[in-house]
């Protein structure tokens, strides 16, 4: 749980991402991301939301070379 005044709101959400505020609300209304609904409002932990990027690491591998033959 963040501290006291930590949480941001979709546009902070968006800024924290690097996205559009549109791509967030799409995460949220297909359960995507992890949000907090105070009232109508909602409310992101900033860690929840890097734990969301790292989720969505894809690994490098190594590029074979093949020869043209």
């Amino acid at each position: 749980m963040v501290p006291n005044g930590t949480w941001l709101d979709v546009e902070g959400a968006a800024a924290h991402l690097q996205m559009s505020t549109a791509f967030v609300r799409k995460l949220v209304f297909e359960h995507r991301i992890r949000h907090y609904k105070v009232g109508q409002r909602l409310r992101f932990d900033p860690e929840d939301l890097d734990a969301f990027m790292r989720a969505g690491l894809v690994e490098a591998r190594p590029v074979s070379r093949r020869r043209a033959g």
